[in-house]
């Protein structure tokens, strides 16, 4: 019996280039393969050649009469065709000629299995801002059918899906700031009871967003989108309490100082606890940098304190707006390695962080009672 496989590609941008390399991609053999663009883009104009290309080659080319997003795309895309097999790919993504033919290998190895994860690469860090993504673990997670057989939740830039086992089951439309993937990918794993088997030879190459430049929105939304799924029944049990962030340590400062000033309690001076809390942040910043990059840089230190802050900021953002404060303080373990997480995991950065914090605070007090 031959094998059908989809390939859904959702793209606002339809870079011809980039998408014509995706669909003159080697086939195997013994497999009817259907390539599915989706624009989500209704002004979008495509050249004579483009279309000559994807006229000739039977991609299945649909324009959304309006925007509709990346999940809802996704879901037209899914339920467009009808093959058993769906290969989710980005649209800026260049992928090795052999992606095909690495999935179909395994698709043919196991045929039951929920799914496949492949591995996304980026290029070599360029530059501060690039180098503080790759120290920070921002682009690892793509990479982890290189070292593991399994896992429960793949870069949805390079994964296939078995629609038999896969079901009724689609991204939710209203998730759109970063947690859908996750949400989607981790309920399907949930609810058969299976992880998605690696890869390691079907590669993608993922470009550096926006050019290389520092991810402000992009870390922020990030953070934002795990406040989004943290609370969900089949992801909470992976989170956990932790050690207050900046961002949270911050603001309850601010919640206190504004409570001493009501009560007209004895005046502390807050300026000098935010002062010791964010040297404890620059400190260990720069600790880490000097650790993972073998040198000293302060634009390196810079880049990653700003993009860790800014996730944590979205993610601190994200919880008190949509009223989830008992997730205030909350991480989600996006491994989802065990359930119920172990509270206040300690790791040598907290640790060097904390010890700052107390040996800075010791040192103020003492000066305080001596002067």
């Amino acid at each position: 019996m031959q094998e059908s496989l989809d390939v859904v590609i959702p793209s606002y941008r339809l870079d011809e280039e980039i998408l014509s390399k995706i669909f003159l991609l080697p086939k195997p053999e013994g497999f009817d393969i259907k390539f599915y663009l989706i624009a989500d883009n209704p002004s979008v104009r495509v050249s004579k050649a483009f279309e000559k290309l994807i006229e000739s080659l039977g991609v299945i080319f649909i324009v959304n009469k309006v925007n509709l997003g990346f999940s809802r795309t996704r879901n037209l895309g899914i339920d467009e065709g009808n093959g058993n097999w769906i290969l989710l790919l980005d649209d800026d993504i260049v992928p090795e000629p052999n992606l095909l033919i690495a999935f179909a290998n395994k698709i043919l190895q196991h045929p039951d299995c929920i799914g496949f994860g492949g591995v996304t690469k980026f290029p070599p860090p360029f530059n501060s801002a690039t180098e503080s993504l790759v120290l920070n673990g921002i682009v690892a997670k793509p990479l982890l059918a290189l070292y593991v057989n399994e896992q429960p939740v793949p870069p949805t830039a390079d994964v296939i899906l078995n629609r038999k086992r896969l079901g009724h089951r689609r991204f939710v439309p209203e998730l759109v700031n970063g947690g859908e993937d996750i949400e989607f990918l981790f309920r399907n794993s949930v609810e058969n009871n299976q992880k998605y088997i690696s890869v390691p030879d079907a590669i993608v190459t993922h470009p550096w967003w926006d050019n290389g430049k520092v991810q402000t929105k992009r870390m922020f939304k990030y953070g934002l989108g795990i406040s989004d799924i943290i609370h969900l029944p089949h992801i909470r049990g992976y989170s956990y309490s932790d050690f207050f962030s900046t961002s949270e340590t911050t603001l309850t400062i601010v919640l206190v100082y504004v409570a001493s000033l009501a009560i007209n309690a004895s005046n502390i001076a807050w300026w000098w606890v935010f002062s010791i809390v964010l040297s404890a942040e620059f400190f260990t910043n720069t600790i880490r940098s000097v650790f993972l990059a073998k040198r000293f840089s302060l634009p390196l230190i810079w880049f990653m304190l700003w993009h860790k802050n800014c996730y944590e900021a979205g993610y601190l953002w994200g919880v008190l707006s949509s009223g989830k404060f008992g997730y205030f303080a909350k991480r989600l373990d996006v491994s989802f390695n065990k359930i119920n997480p172990s509270p206040f995991r300690l790791n040598k950065w907290k640790i060097i962080k904390l010890s700052f914090i107390v040996i800075a605070c010791v040192i103020t007090y003492v000066t305080t009672k001596s002067s």
